[in-house]
């Protein structure tokens, strides 16, 4: 590896250009940047060691794997299969192919963030983190 290559952590088969470009060392191809307009900075989307699909931000250079801590963790009960912190992350605790709690993506709305959640009855819903912090038991 090169002086100008720096590596990425967790993911030992990325490496980050001098010019701010991530390379999958595998294939040698480049990973698409994209860019966070809230945190107005580059990302880019990949494989962890750990086999995860995640996040890295260019400026950070680390690929770990969201943990969820337990400790905390509000039920929803419209939502039986998620749960929420008290700063606003939901979990979705199962689903057909993970067995394992996944951290839901937010997105920005009019200056709130939302969730896509699954209701009770199996309907989609568009929820603000908002409302589920005031509805959290």
């Amino acid at each position: 590896m090169t002086s100008e290559m720096k590596e990425i952590t967790n993911a030992k088969n990325y490496v980050l250009t001098e010019t701010g470009q991530i390379y999958n060392r595998t294939t040698c191809q480049p990973v698409q940047t994209m860019w966070n307009h809230r945190l107005r900075k580059p990302y880019s989307r990949l494989v962890n060691d750990d086999g995860v699909r995640v996040r890295v931000y260019h400026d950070r250079l680390t690929a770990e794997t969201p943990q969820m801590d337990s400790e905390g963790l509000l039920d929803l009960p419209e939502y039986p299969d998620y749960q929420i912190a008290p700063h606003g992350a939901v979990w979705r605790l199962r689903s057909r192919k993970n067995l394992s709690p996944v951290l839901m993506r937010t997105f920005d709305k009019s200056g709130k963030q939302y969730v896509q959640l699954t209701d009770k009855a199996g309907k989609r819903k568009t929820v603000s983190i908002e409302h589920l912090l005031e509805i959290a038991k």
